[in-house]
């Protein structure tokens, strides 16, 4: 860039006249002194890094050295005021008319927007004096601040940032003096010591805050200070009002600019909630430990390959094994049982996907070689890459259970096949009237092909839902289902049941309410068709009618009478056998 020409050399020079000046001839001296002295200076004045312009009493500029010629464009001979801000008069606050109003240095800072961007200056005004000390011009020394104003503005955000960071934080920070007073405090800081603002703490120092224990702890550590270590360490502190926390203090020295200790700082977490979720899981893990040695139940850990790591206590009472004596591939111990294989699968299965199986049996040799059935509940061990490292389980011992059950189970199919060899029907049910079991007679009589077509299902409205002339029977009014919730046996050989075709029959039932643990759960209902009874009853009602109308009819007939009277009371003994049947 070609530099351009000092207008300054243009300005034309006058000589001095021994006569009376006016106010005129007065300025063009001034003016020839200051070129002769920025003649004299120039070269220097070009080579500063601040922009330097001389404004004399009128505001015209002067004299621009380079770098003001660069920033604010070339405007010797021009009103400073019309030249950079386009005004018709002085600018407010400037500076020049400052320092021709007081004769004294003042500084402003001004902004200047440009084609490309805003850039910010600092404006010094100081007076240029003649021998006598008149003010003849001011100058201007014109420093480029920008990127000042952007590193101080950086500066302000990061501290803006920082100290929103710490107003916010969880995390308690504390300032303090050597001797133990706040410089500063952040909120989080403030509730743990249970005081409301930092103020609360004039004429405090930290020691008020901390327990015996923890002070000699906080003191140790201090003494690492002038070293220039920081250090972590747990303490106890104690808030104003008494509540006890769990802290971690990472505390630092803060160093002066003469190398001397200035100050400490310290960042307080609060870990009294992980403390106290630490002694829990503590308690926790005793109280399963306590469960495990002390259950009924053997609880194992074995790897992928089926070797145990881990056996509880009850390996001893189980299978005769020691835990250490457990340390061993559990497989070693199965006996030839064909269940074992199954058992083998679905561990296998588990080890392989990863996923939780149902319950299954072994059986296993104990330590005398005697046999033991086992009920297996296992889960497998996944790690934090999500691959199976192994079998978590419990196991039972259920010998006894199995045998009880096999016991149950055969005695339940002789109770079964006594039930189905019985002529009379019977059937069960709970105290909603459901059907719980049903014998071979009963789904005959009542005209069904299963037991499926019964169990589950109200049996009032299969079987005993109307009165035998249609009209309905409702559940309520039922003597069977009433009976049962009062706890009642019954006798009945008045009503009728419906078969699955629609048909209904004659029957005489009897209802015993079924008790468990002194509590009535349901009835068992006994019933017989008495179709062919109730016809021969209606007979022998019809034969015993004809007697009596003839004996009425052999009045006066003494030996006849004698003799139909006995025939007929032989008849009523008959039908009361009959009915006794």
């Amino acid at each position: 860039m070609k530099k351009p020409e000092r207008k300054v050399s243009k300005i034309k020079k006058t000589k001095s006249k021994p006569e009376r000046k006016t106010s005129g001839e007065t300025i063009i001296g001034i003016t020839e002194e200051i070129t002769d002295a920025i003649a004299k200076s120039g070269e220097m004045l070009d080579a500063i890094g601040d922009g330097i312009s001389i404004v004399d009493r009128a505001f015209k500029v002067l004299y621009e050295n380079q770098v003001h010629r660069d920033t604010m464009g070339d405007h010797v001979g021009e009103h400073c005021y019309k030249a950079y801000t386009k005004r018709q008069g002085v600018c407010g606050g400037c500076p020049v008319a400052l320092t021709f109003n007081d004769g004294k240095f003042h500084t402003v800072q001004r902004e200047l927007q440009t084609d490309e961007e805003t850039r910010y200056v600092e404006i010094t005004a100081s007076p240029l004096k003649d021998s006598t000390g008149k003010i003849m011009a001011g100058i201007e020394v014109v420093r480029d601040i920008t990127e000042r104003k952007r590193i101080e503005e950086a500066l302000r955000e990061s501290e803006d940032r920082y100290k929103t960071l710490v107003e916010t934080s969880l995390v308690g920070v504390w300032h303090i003096t050597l001797d133990g007073y706040t410089i500063y405090i952040n909120p989080a800081m403030c509730a743990m010591l249970e005081i409301e603002k930092a103020e609360d703490l004039e004429g405090m120092t930290y020691h008020s805050f901390f327990t015996p224990e923890s002070l000699v702890v906080i003191q140790r550590e201090r003494s690492k200070r002038p070293k220039g270590i920081a250090s972590s360490y747990e303490v106890e502190i104690v808030g104003k009002r008494g509540k006890k926390s769990n802290v971690v203090i990472t505390g630092a020295p803060i160093f002066g600019a003469d190398g001397k200790l200035y100050s400490y700082i310290g960042t307080f977490t609060d870990i009294t909630e992980s403390k106290q979720a630490q002694e829990a899981l503590r308690e926790s893990e005793q109280k399963l430990r306590n469960i495990i040695e002390h259950s009924n139940e053997m609880y194992y850990v074995h790897d992928t390959n089926h070797v145990l790591s881990y056996a509880s206590p009850q390996s001893l009472q189980i299978l005769g094994y020691t835990p250490d004596e457990m340390m061993i591939k559990w497989t070693k111990l199965a006996t030839e049982n064909p269940i074992n294989e199954i058992g083998m699968e679905i561990t296998e299965k588990a080890l392989k996907t990863g996923g939780k199986q149902p319950p299954y049996l072994l059986e296993l040799y104990k330590k005398d070689r005697s046999k033991v059935l086992l009920e297996i509940d296992e889960s497998p061990i996944i790690d934090d890459k999500g691959n199976v490292i192994g079998i978590v389980g419990a196991a039972r011992d259920v010998t006894e259970r199995v045998k009880a059950e096999e016991s149950l189970k055969k005695s339940e199919e002789q109770i079964r096949m006594l039930l189905d060899s019985t002529a009379e029907a019977i059937y069960g049910q709970d105290l909603d009237g459901k059907c719980t079991f049903v014998n071979v007679a009963c789904i005959r009589i009542l005209g069904y092909d299963n037991e499926t077509e019964l169990l589950g299902k109200n049996i009032h409205e299969l079987v005993h839902y109307k009165h035998s002339d249609g009209s309905p029977y409702p559940l309520e009014r039922c003597r069977i289902y009433t009976s049962s919730k009062n706890d009642k046996r019954i006798h009945v050989d008045s009503e009728v049941f419906w078969r699955a075709d629609g048909t209904s029959f004659p029957v005489e039932y009897r209802s015993y309410p079924i008790e468990e643990k002194g509590k009535v759960i349901g009835a068992v209902v006994t019933f017989l068709d008495i179709t062919d009874r109730k016809r021969t009853e209606e007979e022998i009602h019809g034969r015993v009618k004809e007697l009596e109308d003839f004996y009425d009819m052999a009045v006066g007939r003494e030996i006849r009478m004698v003799q139909l009277k006995e025939e007929i009371e032989k008849l009523k003994e008959e039908l009361e056998k009959y009915k006794m049947q």
